[in-house]
């Protein structure tokens, strides 16, 4: 419900500030990676969103309030694309809330899939209509319509932000001990082998993200705890806690435990 209220009050906020044709506070565009000589196999475009200094958007759970980003594509004839391959966010604590998602020079990748026997030569035009909430103090909800032309001539610098946020991608991991349970209106995820980090759940409401969550390290087995959220006290065992851990160094990896 304080997830609601505060979304209702930003938006109404949002779309005064509209009417008086707020400038946007996010740059957005597209960005590719090498396109292959043989055209058969999936293609990774990335949507490059360039926040204003002291701004952020949302990840696919946006935390306390926000909503993520939506791309609604208009592809070439036998043409098809993927949702967001969603990079591991940022907890950002603005007073008694916390939400998840970007700040500063991001890339969301996804991939594009032509049909077979594309051939590189005759080009395809992708087009996307962009839909973003950004938030500082307040939130604007923004849009965008953007193209990009298949081969790109692409700078190597949009090249490199797009494999640097490709690999925050979470990857598949094996735990010797994923474990969630409920204890004294907190839920417990314990993993092993891990290590310090933050666990990002994927779940809206599983937990009360502006409560600061609590980590205890014990060798190679790590345990984090955070206040049961709405869904979180409601949940039946042994329902599915899925997310990403964010480990202080190294990349970002897919959790997945049993509510016991």
């Amino acid at each position: 419900m304080r997830k609601l209220l505060t979304l209702a009050l930003a938006l109404a906020a949002a779309f005064g500030a509209q009417g008086a044709a707020t400038p946007h506070h996010v740059d957005a565009s597209l960005v590719t990676g090498d396109v292959s000589a043989a055209g058969d196999a999936a293609l990774w475009v990335g949507l490059k969103l360039r926040h204003d200094a002291g701004w952020h958007t949302y990840w696919k759970n946006p935390g306390d309030a926000g909503m993520p980003t939506k791309i609604s594509w208009t592809l070439p004839e036998g043409w098809t694309a993927s949702g967001i391959n969603w990079p591991a966010p940022e907890r950002m604590q603005i007073g008694s809330l916390a939400s998840y998602g970007y700040e500063g020079e991001v890339v969301l990748p996804l991939k594009v899939f032509p049909p077979a026997g594309w051939n590189p030569k005759q080009p395809a035009r992708l087009t996307a209509h962009v839909n973003w909430l950004v938030c500082n103090e307040q939130c604007i909800p923004e849009d965008a319509d953007l193209a990009v032309n298949l081969p790109a001539h692409q700078s190597a610098a949009d090249r490199s932000l797009l494999e640097m946020w490709r690999a925050r991608i979470p990857q598949s991991t094996r735990f010797t001990t994923a474990a969630a349970e409920r204890a004294n209106g907190r839920l417990s995820l314990t993993l092993e082998p891990a290590a310090e980090g933050q666990f990002f759940p994927e779940r809206e409401e599983l937990i009360e993200p502006g409560d600061p969550p609590q980590l205890a390290v014990r060798g190679a087995r790590v345990t984090w705890s955070a206040k049961l959220g709405l869904q979180g006290k409601t949940l039946a065992p042994p329902a599915s806690i899925a997310g990403v851990w964010v480990p202080k160094t190294g990349k970002p990896v897919f959790v997945e435990a049993k509510l016991k």
